[in-house]
């Protein structure tokens, strides 16, 4: 299993690497907007680069810590609203439909975050659009009830 991925912009293809050297290599080859993924980061430690200019950038996004867990990686990613951090972290083998420890599924955080592209990312590897929270919550429900529309069509049709 790789430690890095590198997504192209429109993160569409993942691609993972054992070291950080190839990755930022791979990163920079591929060019403006490319993301590099640190799946295996530890806090305090950029989890998230993007190509800007030629050089590879922090994006403000170091709260991943490898000792938490695939999912519950996954889940800040979604939290966060960044679709290359889910894209890398589903593509290590995460489950799309992991809950958080008060049981509230990534497709309810993704509702909430506000991001249509991580809900159709998550639908398409497999989320329940009916799983609910621990208090009966779905993701259709929250989408709803926060007049959401483009995400409580995208949760009707299922992908």
């Amino acid at each position: 299993m790789a430690r890095y991925y590198v997504l192209t912009p429109e993160c569409t293809e993942a691609t993972g690497f054992n070291d950080l050297v190839s990755a930022e290599t791979a990163a920079l080859a591929t060019g403006e907007g490319t993301h590099l993924v640190d799946t295996e980061g530890v806090p305090y430690r950029p989890s998230l680069l993007r190509v800007e200019g030629g050089r590879l950038l922090y994006m403000g996004l170091g709260h991943i810590n490898h000792r938490q867990g695939l999912n519950a990686n996954l889940i800040e990613g979604v939290r966060k609203g960044s679709l290359p951090m889910v894209k890398a972290f589903l593509t290590k083998g995460a489950n799309p439909n992991a809950t958080d420890v008060r049981g509230a599924p990534a497709l309810l955080w993704a509702v909430a975050s506000g991001s249509l592209e991580v809900v159709r990312a998550l639908l398409h590897t497999g989320a329940t659009a009916e799983q609910p929270d621990t208090e009966g919550v779905t993701a259709l429900a929250l989408a709803e009830r926060h007049h959401k529309t483009a995400i409580a069509d995208l949760l009707r049709a299922g992908s």
